[in-house]
């Protein structure tokens, strides 16, 4: 009999067991509509693919293993010897074509992704959690069609309210599931000046010891999207 709870553990995941899971396939219809939900998650989720490779940027030397899970691919950057430390150094950030493989001007992705390299380069061990969920998980077009009202004179807060959107719809139960294939149960330190992501990704069950600032020097060109992180979004920065 397969179970399900709120997050699957797939039959290819070396931690799968019945241990975490609460409802029999056979009474999902029946459920509350909140765990009927939680089913229909758990039983989209393919069993996870991944690959490793060594590999280089120019920042420093990784390990490279790349996720396909729930529909989405994600990658990791593996620094050191993770079994070595207590509560890894981890940045988890979100895919942003715009920012990181185009590089925009008017968001600091680029500069928090290379920095966050560095960082955990100067620990013993760490990770760089780069997760598929684009414009904040809107997805691509919707996030073009955001930017373009920016581009009107919206910030990035009124382009998602205006067209009927939250301004936030990421999730981590990925980030969840790759941590703990990698570490474990342990902590983690975690790189991010966002309070809201602390949160969410606490609400996951992943174990956070600390939060580390992720700071970078505004530009010309982003210093007005990262007052609006700070005014209106929470996030804790000190050079806006």
């Amino acid at each position: 009999m397969v179970l399900v709870t709120g997050v699957s553990r797939t039959r290819a995941s070396p931690r799968w067991g019945p241990g975490d899971l609460h409802y029999p396939v056979a009474t999902a219809p029946f459920l509350p509509l909140e765990a009927r939900v939680k089913y229909a998650v758990a039983m989209s989720l393919t069993p996870p693919e991944s690959s490793t490779t060594s590999f280089r940027s120019s920042i420093g030397s990784f390990r490279l293993r790349a996720y396909a899970l729930s529909g989405r691919e994600h990658v990791a950057l593996i620094h050191g010897d993770l079994a070595r430390v207590s509560a890894p150094l981890v940045r988890v950030q979100s895919s942003c074509i715009t920012g990181t493989t185009f590089l925009s001007e008017l968001c600091d992705c680029r500069q928090q992704l290379h920095a966050a390299q560095q960082l955990i380069l100067e620990e013993e061990a760490g990770i760089v959690l780069y997760l598929d969920q684009e414009g904040r998980d809107h997805g691509l077009v919707e996030k073009v069609a955001q930017l373009d009202l920016i581009a009107r004179g919206a910030d990035t807060v009124d382009a998602a309210s205006s067209r009927g959107r939250s301004i936030d719809l990421r999730r981590y139960h990925d980030a969840r599931y790759i941590l703990r294939e990698l570490i474990g149960d342990r902590a983690i330190r975690l790189l991010t000046n966002n309070p809201a992501k602390l949160q969410s990704m606490r609400s996951e069950g992943i174990r956070i010891d600390k939060r580390l600032s992720l700071e970078v020097i505004p530009t010309d060109g982003n210093r007005e999207y990262l007052r609006v992180k700070k005014e209106r979004m929470g996030h804790i920065l000190r050079h806006v």
